[in-house]
Formats: structure tokens, sequence, C-alpha cells
């Protein structure tokens, strides 16, 4: 008899339950946007009354007539029906929720907390008769694989994944699964496109101590900075395998990105002078922390594009000069924006790119015997501003170069004084302007801008 009533017991609960599935499953039917929450909350409550009137406690004076109606009642049959966050589903389909996992796990069929809490002796019961089991890995697993993710759910996921105890042989076989399965939603914002990124393609991340500005931009292989910020470092070296995002690997996606991955022109070096200076201040802040080989790899790929900023716009450093290093006001001189003192680490990065500190000496000797402006006293004069920035070859030229003016003898005829006019000398050929050397004979170099010739002064030496 008391079989009878466990039997009877499970037919009215699954008959009710059967009501609140059919009621859900119209209302699912019959609505774009699903379960209105008002109907949701009152399916629920209907269920958790169910719930709640069928959990059997001790009997007395005799504990053993619950026991046999319990027995009889979970017995009746396999499948037992129950309300989740899905609508009423077996038992078996359902998990009990783990609050790390709240934030990520959306369609797993979960059993909702009001149920947790209200009807947890029942709960209790159906765990112990594993009906109804914790979600477990390969649940997990099936959800990452069967959506994608929001922004803040994979934030969450990657949390969820930390707090996993470490395990070395464990973390290597799941860490493959885990960024195989897993794919989350960029939105769209302004005139940036929805991005939708495996986890898989993901190899480096943005520290916000690091030297590659945080506003980017950045390679589709780094993690956006939104989602990194929110992640220790240890999390994504030591679980994923990921490193920061360094100069170099920075300036290569710069200068050559791929195809479907191009920044906009505000972020080309080669389009747009503010931004090419702020990576030059960059490179600068950077320059003594980067290794040999990333160094030479950048002036490799910054050096054959047009990345120097300068009164002429964009140009190859290799044809740009430093401010006042050069006596032409034509040529293109490094210009910032921001007025930033060109000095210390940012002077070394420009001389690395090849950026010029003086004018090649045949193109001074050149326009000097082509328009004749100059006087020997201003292109000896700039010769000693950049004295110490001349290479052997270019003072062997200079050696070797009639260049130089001779002065004209007072007591020259005009026929002689027209000849020594219309002819350039190599130095070597002359002689310091001096009376002594005039009173001798002895062709003197010309020194004619009014300033006195000083043997001891550096245009002299």
């Amino acid at each position: 008899m008391l079989h009878v009533g466990g039997f009877l017991s499970r037919i009215a609960y699954e008959t009710e339950l059967a009501t609140v599935k059919r009621l859900y499953d119209a209302a699912v039917k019959n609505s774009v946007n699903g379960v209105d929450p008002e109907l949701h909350k009152w399916l629920l409550n209907r269920c958790l009354h169910a719930m709640k009137f069928f959990t059997f406690r001790p009997s007395t004076p005799s504990p053993e007539v619950s026991n046999i109606i319990s027995l009889a009642f979970f017995g009746a049959s396999p499948q037992f029906n129950i309300y989740s966050s899905a609508g009423v589903r077996n038992a078996s389909e359902v998990r009990v929720m783990n609050p790390e996992m709240k934030g990520f796990i959306k369609e797993l069929p979960t059993l909702p907390e009001e149920i947790q809490t209200g009807a947890s002796e029942m709960v209790t019961v159906l765990q112990t008769k594993h009906m109804i089991r914790q979600i477990a890995l390969e649940d997990v697993m099936k959800e990452l694989r069967e959506r994608c993710l929001e922004e803040e759910e994979m934030v969450q996921c990657i949390k969820w994944r930390a707090s996993l105890p470490r395990q070395p042989t464990f973390d290597q076989q799941f860490r493959q699964q885990f960024l195989s399965a897993a794919v989350f939603r960029i939105p769209a914002e302004g005139d940036k496109a929805e991005r939708i990124i495996p986890l898989s393609t993901i190899r480096t991340y943005t520290n916000p101590g690091g030297l590659v500005p945080i506003d980017g931009p950045f390679p589709s292989h780094t993690l956006p900075f939104s989602l990194s910020k929110q992640l220790g470092q240890n999390v994504l070296t030591e679980l994923f395998g990921w490193s920061v995002l360094n100069i170099q690997e920075w300036v290569a996606f710069l200068t050559s990105p791929p195809p479907g991955d191009r920044p906009g022109l505000e972020h080309d070096p080669t389009a747009s002078p503010i931004f090419a200076e702020k990576l030059l201040l960059v490179l600068a802040k950077g320059w003594p922390n980067t290794s040999k080989a990333n160094q030479d790899d950048i002036v490799q790929r910054l050096s054959r594009v047009t990345c120097a900023p300068t009164q002429e716009g964009l140009m190859l450093p290799t044809d740009a000069y430093f401010p006042g290093a050069h006596i032409f006001p034509d040529l293109p001189a490094i210009q910032f924006s921001s007025n930033t003192p060109i000095k210390g680490q940012l002077e070394k990065v420009l001389i690395s790119l090849g950026v010029r500190k003086h004018v090649d000496l045949q193109l001074v000797f050149t326009r000097m015997i082509k328009t004749g402006d100059w006087t020997v006293p201003q292109l000896v004069k700039y010769l000693t501003s950049v004295r110490d920035t001349l290479s052997q070859e270019e003072m062997t030229r200079l050696q070797q170069t009639a260049a130089f003016f001779q002065e004209v003898p007072a007591e020259s005829d005009e026929a002689t004084a027209s000849s020594i006019k219309g002819k350039r000398w190599k130095l070597k050929e002359m002689y310091e302007p001096t009376d002594a050397m005039r009173g001798l004979g002895l062709p003197v170099l010309e020194w004619t801008d009014g300033t006195r010739w000083k043997p001891g002064s550096d245009e002299g030496m």
C-alpha cells in the first residue's frame, strides 16, 4: 500500500510538471523574445511548490514509512522532470549551477537559484541518487563549441579557467581543447566593424605598464586590451602561453600588416605625421630595453618607409635631416608637432634610422658651385659645425675637392684678377689669409664676410 502511495505521488508530480512544460513550450512558440519574465517566475514557483510538497521527511513513529514512499516515488520512472533555465527538462539534462560559471554558461539547462535554495532537500536527494549533477568540463566545452561568447562572458570564462587547480599534465591537455573551442565577439563601435575572435588565434596581449600604447592599433593575434586589463599577466602567460606584445612585433604589424588586418590611415606611420611622431616617441622610450636584434629589425623596417615627419611632409628617414644640421632651407628637416626636443634616446633612434646630421658634402659643393651664393667663410663655418659627423671618406673628399676661392691680390691687373676669380682651388693649394702670407706673395684663402681670420678659432683649426 505504501508503494502505491509513492507511485501515485509521482504521477501527481509529473502531471503538474507536464502542465508547466506545456505552458512554457507554448509561450516559447508564441514569442519572438522568449518567455515573459513574469510567466517564467510563475511557472518556476509552481514547480518549486511541487518539489517542496513532494519532499519526503522522516516519518514517526517509524521512519520506514517515508523511506518506502520515497523509494517508490523516485523509482517509479528513471526520467525525473524538473524546471530549469530552459524550461521543464529531464533532470539528467540539467546541471546545478557553479557560481563561478554563472557569467558565461547561458545555453546549458541549469537549475534556477530559487529552486536550489527553496527546494534544497529535494535537490540533495536528486544529487545523491545521481539524477542531477554539477557542471562538468565536458559541459563547458560543449557550451563553448556551440556559441560565440560576448566580451564580458569571455572574461568570466577565463577567470573560471584560472580558478581551477594547477596540474601541469592537465593544463597542457586542456589548454588546446579550451583554446580551440572558445570564440568571442567584439561588437561594432563607431567606424570599427564587429570582430569574431577565436581564442586559438591569440598569441600576444598588451601590458598596461608596457611600452606599446594601450590604444593600439594591434595585430589580430593580440588579445583586446578590454579583456587583458581584467586578467592577470600570470594567467595569460602561464595558462595559455601568450606573451606581451613587444615593440618589434608592433612595428612589424604597422609596417607590414596582413591584407585583412590593416589599420586605418590615422594609424599608418606612412600616412599620418601625428602617428609617425607617436611611433618614434614610443621607440625612444623603449630603445634602451630593446634587444639589439629587435633594434636591427625595427631599423630595417622603418628605414625603408616614409615615416620621418618633416616640414615637407613624411619622408624616408635617410632623406631627412636634423633641425639645424643643414644649410639649405629647402631640404626636409625633422619637425614634431609636439615640439619635443630631439635629444637623448630620440636622437639615437633617428640616427639609427638614418636621419642625417649634416648635408652630404657633394651636395654642398654642387650647390655652392652652381649658385655661387655661398662665401668661403660660410662654407668653412658649416664644415666646422658638422666636423664630428664627417666620415673619413668625406674628409678625404673635402681635401680633394676644388671648391674654394682664392683671394685676388691687391696689385693684380685686370686679366690676372679675372682668371683668379673664375677658378676654384683645393684647400691644400692655398694658405691662411694673413698679412704675412700675403706679403710673401702666396695664394691665400678668400675670407670676405667681414670677420677677421683667427688662426686659433674653430674655423682656423
